[in-house]
């Protein structure tokens, strides 16, 4: 024989549970705006922070279809309407029923029993209804009704404060009562929470908050055009709200995982960009949650949500799907408006934003809802290049590509020239997001890129100074220039790679001065002390050599790039050069390049003695017409010699270039005859023979090398 057992279900229980994961007055208060906008007629809502209870009420009332005798399966709108009244679907928590609406939120009951964390028996009021509820009850007397006349137009519901510890309530549910400053604690979370609450409202456009029936706070929600202003008393806060859906991979979606994702589970996404302010970016499923989007933004889909409706709901895979592809669509959408973030956002904010996006997926342990999120760089890098949106140092914006960073704040200093030459330099507020910028394509800025701008005004050759345009007219911007190239190579002084090609851009504009009143690239100097300019300027006035004085100290590793002056280089210029020499001048001029001896090859020895430096007693000659005298006197004149002093200073130097070392019999052999062929000497002066002045030398060789009719 067989029979028919109860099976209950613990009403207090779920009571219990519910309570603990919606704990928090501004989830209370969340829940409650949720319910009086998914009614979809309250356009203003108001919380009432009394001495004896919350008091919340809006102008739009409960849906009624006018028998409550009816059990909430018989509802009449069932029929006409496919789901419950209002106060059917009150009656019966957890029933999923307003799912079954377009155009709606939450799920009726389970919101609602966040109020048990203020009240034990809360009351609910609209139309002819006044309904106080009490859990503890029966199933079939939970709900004590009172008619009322005349008819209440909106929705009234009111919260008793929960004060008795020992309630059967209280005791039932294990949950505490309010505490003694409950008003103003409630008041703190409401002002907390309902800013956020009023940007992806449906219906409300007005929420206030009075304490004992005056008005303290009052937020109202405006639309214009493709903006949303929320103001919160005398503040305006506006946000551009861009829209969008995910209707196609929602349909696949509901294919895949049949029967799981309700019909009318809406696929549009909106995301909010606040306009001139910064806020910490929160998922949003109308109302905010606890999930933070990493960015500046919110974002609003109907995404499924956790027990404590505060995160999202990624445990089962059809949830993960589908609140995944809502994040995916509002990536599509922020990148599509990427041009826009610079005016909504700010420099500062738009990169913050940026690198917190980058930063998601660069997080190894990242949970489900970070790895969505991860579709926003994902969406946004491809898009950066195309937009401006670096904030330069002289206030205009202009693409990655455009931009240079400078990271040193010393070369800030330099930020004036840089600017006026047309270099598009990061702004320093952005300085703390360097990382990201460099990530997203702008680059350093580099000794090339000076060079680049130096050419576009016209700089690829030597200028004189008084030709220079703007802004190299002024000595003050170009020793700032110099200084800040100085830096730049300073800093290269290890990477040998980056100073040869900072050299090679150097030698294709001219950048630093000359002696001789020019800017130069950098290969047309040399380089040397201040003594051997002054030397080689007076033999070549032409001389190309760095003004090394007028270089700033920080300067001098630009310096360091021109070519230091060798004996060599020295060679090879005065070669090229008109020289103005004088026998004292001769004089220095071999001399300095007896002390550099060691640093001419054969070649340049050669060059060298071709040079017209050499001196004789009253001339200047190249080497190979001077000789260096032997140990006799030419009193007659009669042979080219090196001048006396520099002979005997620096015969040894002279003899290694290759003069010739003058013998008396070559001089008694080839100067005597041909000079006395020339003007008919017949004696020595002083009247000594010719015979006997050269047998006076003791060269007998010489004497027998005469030809006779000479010397007769």
């Amino acid at each position: 024989m067989s029979k028919t057992l109860s099976r209950a279900v613990d009403h207090l229980g779920f009571i219990r549970q519910i309570l603990r994961e919606l704990a928090g007055y501004g989830t209370l208060a969340f829940e409650l705006i949720q319910n009086a906008d998914d009614t979809e007629r309250a356009t203003r809502m108001c919380f009432d922070i009394r001495d004896e209870a919350l008091r919340v009420e809006d102008n739009g009332g409960f849906t009624d279809c006018g028998d409550q005798d009816l059990s909430p399966d018989e509802c009449l709108f069932l029929k006409r309407r496919r789901h419950r009244c209002d106060f059917h679907s009150f009656r019966l928590p957890w029933g999923a029923d307003k799912r079954l609406r377009d155009n709606t939120t939450g799920v009726f009951g389970i919101g609602f029993t966040a109020v048990y964390q203020i009240t034990d028996r809360p009351e609910i009021i609209s139309g002819t209804r006044h309904w106080i509820v009490d859990e503890t009850a029966g199933a079939d007397h939970r709900i004590v009704e009172n008619r009322i006349e005349p008819p209440f137009g909106g929705t009234r519901i009111v919260l008793p404060w929960a004060r008795d510890p020992n309630s059967v309530f209280r005791r039932k549910v294990g949950a505490a009562t309010v505490p003694k400053n409950v008003k103003d604690k409630m008041r703190r979370a409401l002002e907390q929470s309902l800013a956020p609450a009023m940007l992806f409202l449906r219906h409300l456009r007005r929420i206030e908050v009075a304490v004992d029936g005056k008005p303290v706070r009052i937020l109202t929600r405006e639309i214009d055009g493709d903006d949303v202003i929320v103001k919160d008393g005398r503040e305006a806060y506006r946000w551009r709200l861009l829209q969008g859906s995910f209707d196609e991979v929602a349909a696949h979606l509901r294919r895949q995982h049949t029967d799981l994702i309700e019909p009318a589970r809406g696929s549009t996404v909106a995301v909010a960009i606040p306009i001139g302010f910064d806020v910490d970016g929160r998922l949003c499923a109308t109302l905010p949650t606890s999930q933070p989007t990493s960015l500046p933004v919110h974002v609003n889909a109907e995404f499924y949500l956790a027990a404590d409706r505060r995160h999202l709901g990624m445990g089962m895979q059809y949830q993960s799907d589908w609140n995944s592809a809502a994040i995916d669509c509002a990536a599509q959408l922020l990148a599509g408006a990427l041009g826009e973030l610079p005016r909504c956002l700010g420099p500062k904010l738009l990169w913050s934003a940026l690198e917190s996006a980058r930063g998601l997926t660069l997080d190894k342990r990242r949970e489900p809802v970070d790895e969505a999120l991860t579709a926003f760089w994902e969406h946004l890098e491809p898009e950066i290049p195309d937009y401006e949106l670096v904030w330069t140092s002289n206030e205009r914006w202009v693409t990655v590509g455009e931009a240079r960073f400078v990271a040193p704040s010393e070369d800030e200093k330099a930020f004036p020239i840089l600017e006026r030459l047309g270099i598009a330099l990061v702004h320093p507020l952005l300085r703390a997001h360097q990382n990201i910028l460099l990530t997203a394509g702008v680059r350093a800025l580099s000794v090339e890129d000076v060079v680049a701008a130096l050419r576009d005004i016209g700089l690829d050759d030597c200028t004189p100074v008084a030709d220079l345009p703007e802004p190299l007219d002024n000595a003050t911007a170009r020793e700032q220039l110099w200084t800040l190239l100085g830096r730049m190579i300073d800093r290269m002084k290890r990477n040998d790679r980056q100073r040869e090609a900072a050299r090679a851009a150097l030698e294709t504009a001219a950048v630093v001065p000359s002696t001789d009143g020019r800017l130069c690239p950098i290969h047309e100097l040399w380089r040397t002390d201040t003594p051997s300019v002054e030397l080689l300027s007076t033999a070549a006035p032409e001389f190309p050599f760095l003004d090394h004085q007028r270089l700033p100290g920080e300067a001098e590793p630009l310096a360091d790039l021109c070519d230091e002056l060798t004996a060599s280089g020295a060679v090879a210029q005065l070669g090229d050069e008109r020289l103005q020499v004088d026998v004292a001048l001769a004089r220095k001029l071999i001399g300095w390049f007896a002390q550099r001896e060691d640093e001419l090859e054969d070649e340049d020895r050669e060059r060298l003695a071709e040079l017209v430096i050499f001196p004789s007693a009253d001339a200047i000659h190249p080497l190979v017409e001077v000789a260096l005298p032997g140990d006799f006197e030419d009193p007659l004149g009669l042979a080219l010699l090196v001048e006396r002093e520099t002979g005997r200073e620096h015969a040894s130097f002279l003899g290694r270039l290759g003069i010739e070392h003058l013998s008396f019999a070559v001089y008694a052999c080839e100067q005597i005859p041909r000079a006395f062929a020339e003007s008919q000497y017949e004696v020595y002066p002083d009247n000594m023979p010719l015979r006997d002045f050269v047998d006076s030398q003791n060269d007998h060789r010489a004497l027998h090398g005469l030809r006779a009719q000479e010397l007769s």
